[in-house]
């Protein structure tokens, strides 16, 4: 009976771990890139979050973020920078359909029974939701090349979405933790 419990528990405690909102993150890399010889980073003069004429505040939060998390790593921003960093944020309409057996109970065979009855057909279950993916983009200024590219989707996209102020570090942080390169620090 014990032995059940402690099962019981753990599984529990799995599926609590797969109900977490963590992003999906990925990333895409060019493999012929030494990024070892990258010293110095700035940002695009237009990022692709900016749809306007300026500087929306979703991109100024976004470029302290990255700023931390690039100097963090021992690269220093500059105005002839080696990387340049650019952002998009995209959404789209997502619909979710689920099917599941339906659970009406009907008035069986027997006197004053009841019970599920099988045959019903499955409910349908759909819903609408906005699904937001942030990229992070790094080119090289050299070569005007996408060198690295970290993608995240899920809820906290959606969070940055909605409060930049709020989410645009977790959601830079995250990304770059799929970032393994330092520069190399000079003396």
């Amino acid at each position: 009976m014990k032995l059940m419990h402690m099962l019981t528990a753990a599984a529990t405690l799995l599926v609590l771990a797969g109900c977490a909102t963590q992003p999906q993150v990925r990333t895409l890399v060019d493999d012929s890139v030494d990024f070892g010889a990258y010293q110095t980073f700035g940002f695009v003069e237009r990022a692709g979050t900016d749809t306007a004429d300026y500087t929306s505040t979703l991109t100024r939060h976004l470029r302290d973020a990255a700023s931390r998390e690039l100097e963090a790593r021992g690269y220093l921003r500059s105005d002839e920078p080696d990387l340049l960093v650019n952002f998009h944020l995209h959404t789209r309409q997502q619909t979710r359909i689920t099917e599941r057996p339906s659970t009406r109970l009907y008035y069986g065979y027997h006197r004053n029974w009841f019970g599920l009855w099988g045959a019903y057909p499955l409910e349908r279950d759909i819903v609408e939701q906005e699904a937001h993916t942030l990229h992070v983009d790094l080119v090289d200024t050299a070569t005007r090349q996408l060198v690295w590219e970290g993608i995240a989707t899920g809820s906290l996209t959606r969070e940055l979405a909605a409060q930049p102020d709020r989410h645009a570090d977790r959601a830079v942080a995250q990304i770059f933790q799929a970032y393994p390169w330092d520069a190399l620090r000079r003396n």
